[in-house]
């Protein structure tokens, strides 16, 4: 998930202003932007908030809402009349799922409202995703793989056929070692 986080950051742009999700790998993401300058990060993750607390290149704003105290994010209407008012240069979404027939899925149907509203408002989008989650489709489809720029995940031999798809699709794909 390093290498993967390493790599996310790579396509970032100091001044770049960026929507994030939750979960791990977008934790990770937030962790290797700390080394850039002049930063905004827009989530409604506590955990990626937290991540960026105190990092005096990043300005963050984080979306007011009904608290999930569970996923530790913000849902619903108040963090989506809230994110209206943003565009974004790249969004990161971290997804439970990758799959070149399904799309991009998640385990967290309460949170899918937010994700579609991030990839509508942003000009790059950006799909993160390990190993595990290539060719694996979850509870609640977000989008198809077409309404995404790139995929940055880690190639196995397990996943190659899925990741052939994915290409074969138009997506970007960026393998990590």
């Amino acid at each position: 998930k390093q290498a993967i986080a390493a790599a996310a950051a790579a396509l970032v742009n100091d001044g770049d202003f960026i929507f994030i999700n939750s979960g791990s790998t977008c934790l990770y993401v937030c962790e290797a932007l700390k080394a850039k300058k002049n930063l905004t990060v827009v989530t409604n993750s506590v955990q990626i908030l937290t991540c960026l607390i105190g990092c005096a290149s990043i300005t963050t704003f984080f979306l007011g809402g009904k608290v999930d105290t569970d996923m530790q994010i913000t849902t619903g209407d108040d963090a989506a009349e809230q994110l209206s008012r943003y565009v974004a240069d790249k969004v990161f979404l971290g997804m439970d799922g990758v799959d070149a027939a399904m799309g991009a899925t998640t385990y967290n149907h309460t949170e899918e409202a937010i994700m579609r509203q991030m990839l509508q408002q942003a000009k790059e989008k950006i799909l993160i995703a390990d190993h595990s989650k290539i060719g694996r489709v979850t509870f609640a489809r977000i989008a198809a793989l077409t309404e995404f720029d790139t995929l940055i995940t880690n190639r196995t031999e397990e996943n190659a056929v899925e990741l052939a798809k994915i290409r074969a699709m138009g997506m970007e794909v960026i393998c990590t070692e």
